[in-house]
């Protein structure tokens, strides 16, 4: 779906009505000059995806989030790599979430850390873990596979997971680049 579509609610609804999907999975994302971080975007997306699905029957939604969202990895974050973790961005994502777990309907979040952009090969070696905090590499394809692993699969549902593949060398703490 377009973003358009994802963000403006009286679009969202009648395509789904006539679509009937039983899963949802947001993987919608902010890039470049889209707008800035300071705006509202994830949990505007959100709100407008749990009010459609309610609306047609969805049984489950499953978000791709960030690793650093409410706290998890937080120490980790801030002090070996010097990640904000408090940003406007980080905070939208969580508010997310939380609609998301409030909402009544069944959800999986997976959150990733460093996610490996294309032409990065997948590995097939991700894997989720329930850890908060785990924070490692994973790619794009790998992210997806084990996403999909969650799609009506009752075990998944209420969960938050960390992504991640151990075969992918992982970051690096300040200080220890180049080394």
């Amino acid at each position: 779906m377009p973003l358009a579509t994802l963000r403006m609610h009286h679009l969202c609804s009648p395509q789904w009505k006539s679509f009937k999907p039983r899963v949802v999975i947001d993987t919608s994302a902010r890039r470049g000059g889209m707008m800035t971080r300071e705006q509202p975007f994830y949990a505007e997306v959100m709100r407008n995806i749990v009010d459609a699905a309610k609306a047609t029957g969805v049984s489950q939604v499953i978000i791709h989030s960030s690793v650093g969202v409410r706290g998890s990895a937080k120490k980790l974050l801030e002090e070996q790599f010097g990640y904000n973790t408090e940003s406007q961005n980080i905070r939208d994502k969580g508010e997310a979430e939380i609609y998301l777990e409030n909402s009544g309907l069944g959800y999986t979040i997976v959150r990733n850390g460093l996610l490996e952009f294309e032409p990065a090969e997948p590995t097939g070696n991700g894997y989720l873990i329930e850890d908060m905090n785990a924070f490692g590499r994973i790619t794009r394809t790998d992210l997806a596979a084990v996403s999909l692993e969650c799609m009506d699969n009752a075990d998944c549902l209420g969960k938050i997971y960390h992504a991640q593949d151990d075969s992918l060398v992982g970051p690096r703490p300040r200080g220890e680049e180049g080394e």
